[in-house]
């Protein structure tokens, strides 16, 4: 889950994954390249470059296949659902 309260939601984007990319999963004692997160998870090179990643500006926020990254997670309760 995404807390709300931790992201700028005008700022939301969605692209493929960069070779530069990193980022820390909940739990995780560092940050880890998105290249070994597919590897561990058994994505395939041709799949992962497919798999949106979300991002607030140039923060990677989650990584479909991956999950998402530690700083968005919050405590706060309140998960991102936008509703016009």
């Amino acid at each position: 889950p995404i807390a709300y309260d931790t992201i700028n939601m005008s700022n939301l984007t969605v692209r493929t994954w960069r070779a530069s990319d990193r980022m820390q999963l909940p739990g995780a004692r560092g940050m880890r390249s998105l290249k070994r997160l597919y590897a561990e998870r058994g994505i395939e090179p041709d799949e992962r470059d497919h798999l949106p990643i979300l991002c607030s500006g140039d923060s990677i926020v989650a990584a479909a296949g991956i999950g998402t990254e530690a700083q968005f997670c919050g405590q706060s309760g309140f998960f991102a659902v936008w509703k016009r």
